[in-house]
């Protein structure tokens, strides 16, 4: 889930500056993503004083039903 630090990277390997809504795109994109693919939802908690969101995990994920 962290490969969106990738996005901080170029091909040369310097670092692209980012606008604050690309970094918020590139987040929301993966975000998406990574639920897309759960059975269960998340319970999603958003504290606008605090400006966190907390996110409920499921009891199991499905690649941990393979393992």
């Amino acid at each position: 889930m962290l490969k969106i630090l990738n996005f901080f990277k170029s091909n040369t390997g310097e670092t692209k500056l980012l606008t604050m809504r690309q970094r918020f795109e590139a987040a929301e994109a993966k975000l998406n993503a990574v639920l897309s693919e759960l059975t269960e939802m998340p319970e999603v908690s958003i504290d606008s004083a605090s400006r966190t969101i907390f996110l409920t995990a499921p009891e199991q994920f499905p690649d941990e039903a393979l393992a």
